[in-house]
């Protein structure tokens, strides 16, 4: 896959108070095309208005920053003397330790068809500031002010539930297509931001379901079976060699990611459904029990293959007699 630009920014609806702050860098998207399928980079590439490549967004790299105009301003300049290929796709706004804001990112929560999950309208709704969906149109970013900034003594991200909060070192590409319904500007939402982040992180709470939308997918009836064959029969044997217990990369570790990588692909990102063709593989081993941190080797390597399997497949599976 080409890389392509991911959206247009609408300049008129970010926030003028965010517009005056020199707190503004450019961003461009790069892809892994060595993947299975081209991943987006967890870290896009960031340059400051001045033309300098920037490899931090901390307070150290601040004088590189300027207002919103000037950063698209740019953009727009630089993209006239780049191929598609190397063109910046944005600008984005930096949050640091000296300014009132703070951010919230909800991660596939926006179905193809422009629908919010509800838990994630619901969290919009409270803090009730504004919202704009992100760049690759699947997620959330909503700003408001906490002067205060964030609880320290609470995590800032939770991947399995799908949010993540910033207060510094850490920058939104910013679209300016504000989700509607909610206020136009960033209101003064410091208490509910708090009181969200430690929700989604203290044990005691309720916050245990995930913004993301609700994968429609019923796996009940598919079989391991169904999967392999299925993915056979797009010419894509490695799968079922990985299935059957090869090793196909360096180590076995190795290829146990690359497997589970390719389940969530074949197994349409159902996680009920990955951990079933894994376990009817010939590839479980006792260091998949290993603990690490506080789960096993086994999850923490499925929650690693799911945050960067974002393709699934979206055709049938057939009916097989045997495997």
């Amino acid at each position: 896959m080409d890389k392509q630009k991911i959206s247009e920014i609408s300049s008129n609806s970010v926030p003028e108070e965010l517009k005056r702050q020199n707190q503004w860098l450019c961003y461009r998207i790069e892809w892994d095309s060595s993947a299975e399928r081209d991943q987006k980079c967890p870290k896009a590439p960031h340059w400051s208005p001045t033309g300098k490549q920037l490899v931090t967004t901390g307070t150290a790299s601040q004088k590189q920053w300027a207002d919103y105009e000037t950063a698209q301003e740019f953009v727009e300049v630089t993209n006239r003397s780049l191929p598609d290929d190397k063109a910046l796709d944005g600008v984005g706004f930096v949050f640091t330790p000296d300014d009132p804001y703070v951010g919230i990112d909800l991660d596939d929560c926006v179905s193809a068809e422009g629908n919010i999950s509800e838990p994630a309208r619901d969290i919009a709704a409270t803090m009730n500031s504004y919202t704009e969906v992100s760049q690759s149109g699947t997620g959330l970013h909503i700003i408001g002010r906490a002067p205060n900034g964030l609880d320290p003594s609470h995590k800032q991200k939770d991947t399995n539930l799908g949010i993540e909060f910033y207060d510094k070192n850490q920058y939104f590409a910013t679209t300016g297509e504000r989700v509607t319904g909610l206020p136009e500007q960033i209101t003064k939402s410091g208490d509910e931001f708090q009181t969200l982040q430690k929700e989604y992180n203290d044990p005691r709470c309720n916050r245990t379901e995930s913004v993301s939308s609700p994968n429609s997918f019923d796996s009940t009836n598919v079989s391991s079976r169904q999967v392999v064959r299925t993915a056979e029969d797009y010419g894509k044997r490695e799968f079922r060699d990985l299935y059957e217990g090869r090793t196909l990369h360096k180590s076995k570790s190795e290829s146990d990611a690359a497997f589970f990588i390719h389940c969530f692909f074949w197994c349409k990102g159902d996680r009920d459904l990955v951990e079933q063709v894994i376990w009817d593989s010939d590839r479980p081993r006792p260091k998949w029990d290993d603990p690490r941190g506080q789960s096993t080797w086994l999850e923490w390597e499925l929650d690693s293959a799911e945050r960067i399997q974002n393709d699934i497949f979206e055709g049938d599976y057939g009916e097989y007699a045997d495997i």
